[in-house]
C-alpha cells in the first residue's frame, strides 16, 4: 500500500480508524488511481493489490518485466508522439512526476536485486560446488566435512533444487537420531575443534533423522531436574564386512540421571559393545587423581608416597598435578580407600573412546580399494 501511495499520492484504502481501514483492506477493492497516472502503471499497481494471491504477481521478476514495459512505453511516447516541450510540461505535473520517479526507483531496485541474484547463483554453481568437491576429495579418510557442509548450506540458498548440490549434500551430511530417556532434553552442539565456540541450539529430544554435517562434535544435553550430559562424538560410523565399507549415521542415545544421583566428580559411561561382549554402564572419575588427593590417602594410611615424590611429599606448587609414579598395587589400595575399584583394560579403552569413531579408523589399504571401486565406501 505504501508503494501505491507513492505512485498516486493517495492511500488505496481509507477509514476513520484502524479497524475500518483493516476491514476495507480485507473486503473492498482499492480506490482507483487518478487518471493522471499512466494507464500501464495503474495496471501494474492494480495487479499487485489483487485480493486473490493467484491474481497477483507470482515473482518479483514478473513485476519487474511489466515495469520495464511501462518505462519503455513512456520512452517511446516521449520520442514519437510528444515534443520536448510537451514532455517537460507533463513532467512538471506533480502526480505525473511522482509516478515516473516512483517507477524508476522500483525498476532500479528490482534491477539491482535481479543482478545480485544472478551473481549469487553463478557463485554457487561456479565457485561453491567445485570447492565442496575438492574438500570432499581431500578429507576422505578422517571424514571431517564440516567446512564443505557449511559451504553447501550457503549454496542451498541460491540453488536449492540443483541436482549436483543434492549429490554433494549426500556426501557431506548424514541423517542422525538424538534420543534421550526421558525425552524433552535440549540439545546443543559445536565443532570438536572449537571448544571455546558458542553452543548451537538444535531442538528438544527426540530428534529423528536430523541432517548433520559429517564430522566431529561436542554435544550437550540439558533437562531440568537431570544432570547435564557432555559428550564428544562423530555424526558418522563405519560398518565393515569382508567386501564392503559403509559410512552410516552415528546416533547419540543417552539415559539422563536425576540431579544428585551420581557421586561427585564422577561421570557415567554408557554401555558399549566390545570383542568380549557388552560392558554395561559404569562410573569413572571425571578427572585424574591429583597429588593433593593422593597425599591425603598417604597421610591417613601411613603408606609411603609414590616414587616421584621426595621425602614423602610432592614437589612444591604441584598439588593439582596428576599423581605419577604409582604402582598397580598402590593404585588398587587407593581405589579401595575411596570405595572404588580399578577399571579393567576394556573399561579404560571405552572411557578413552577406543570403541567410537573419534579414534576408530579403517586401514588405508581398504580405503584405497574403496576408491578404486573394489569395495563400496
Amino acid at each position: 500500500m505504501r508503494g501505491r501511495a507513492r505512485v498516486s499520492g493517495e492511500l488505496p484504502f481509507r477509514g476513520h480508524h484502524d479497524v475500518a481501514i483493516i476491514r476495507a483492506i480485507l473486503q473492498e477493492e482499492p480506490k482507483p488511481i487518478d487518471s493522471a497516472v499512466p494507464l500501464e502503471l495503474r495496471q501494474v499497481v492494480g495487479r499487485a493489490l489483487k485480493k486473490k494471491p493467484e491474481a497477483r504477481y507470482g515473482t518479483a521478476e514478473e513485476m519487474l518485466a511489466d515495469l520495464r514495459r511501462v518505462q519503455e512505453a513512456q520512452a517511446a511516447e516521449a520520442a514519437g508522439v510528444l515534443n520536448i516541450r510537451s514532455l517537460l510540461r507533463r513532467l512538471r505535473q506533480p502526480r505525473v512526476a511522482m509516478a515516473a520517479a516512483a517507477g524508476l526507483v522500483v525498476v532500479a531496485v528490482l534491477s539491482a536485486w535481479y543482478a545480485q541474484r544472478r551473481a549469487d547463483i553463478r557463485w554457487a554453481r561456479e565457485v561453491a560446488l567445485p570447492e565442496i568437491e575438492q574438500i570432499v576429495a581431500d578429507n576422505d579418510v578422517w571424514r571431517n566435512l564440516v567446512p564443505a557442509y557449511r559451504l553447501a548450506e550457503q549454496a542451498e540458498r541460491y540453488i536449492p533444487r540443483d541436482p549436483k548440490l543434492a549429490e554433494l549434500f549426500a556426501q557431506v551430511s548424514l541423517n542422525v537420531n538424538i534420543l534421550t530417556e526421558p525425552p524433552g532434553a535440549s540439545v546443543f552442539v559445536k565443532e570438536y575443534a572449537t571448544p571455546a565456540a558458542e553452543w548451537e541450539y538444535l531442538r528438544v529430544t527426540p530428534l529423528e533423522q536430523v541432517r548433520m554435517p559429517v564430522g566431529f562434535f561436542r554435544w550437550k544435553l540439558e533437562k531440568e531436574g537431570y544432570e547435564t550430559v557432555l559428550a564428544a562424538g562423530t555424526t558418522w560410523k563405519i560398518t565393515t564386512t569382508a567386501i564392503t565399507v559403509t559410512v552410516v549415521g552415528n546416533d547419540l542415545v543417552r539415559t539422563l540421571d536425576p540431579v544428585g544421583s551420581l557421586p561427585p566428580r564422577m561421570v557415567k559411561v554408557p554401555a558399549t559393545e566390545t570383542e568380549i561382549g557388552t560392558l554395561g554402564d559404569f562410573l569413572v572419575g571425571r578427572y585424574e587423581v591429583t597429588n593433593r588427593e593422593y597425599k591425603a590417602f598417604v597421610d591417613q594410611t601411613g603408606l609411603p608416597g609414590p616414587s616421584t615424590w621426595m621425602g614423602g611429599d610432592y614437589p612444591r606448587g604441584q598439588e593439582d598435578y596428576p599423581v605419577s609414579g604409582v604402582s598397580w598395587y598402590e593404585a588398587a589400595a587407593y581405589a579401595e580407600y575411596r570405595g572404588m575399584s580399578l577399571p579393567t583394560r576394556f573399561h579404560w579403552l571405552i572411557a578413552m573412546g577406543w570403541y567410537t569413531p573419534m579414534i576408530q579408523f579403517y586401514p588405508r589399504r581398504i580405503h584405497h580399494e574403496a576408491r578404486r571401486g573394489i569395495v563400496r565406501a
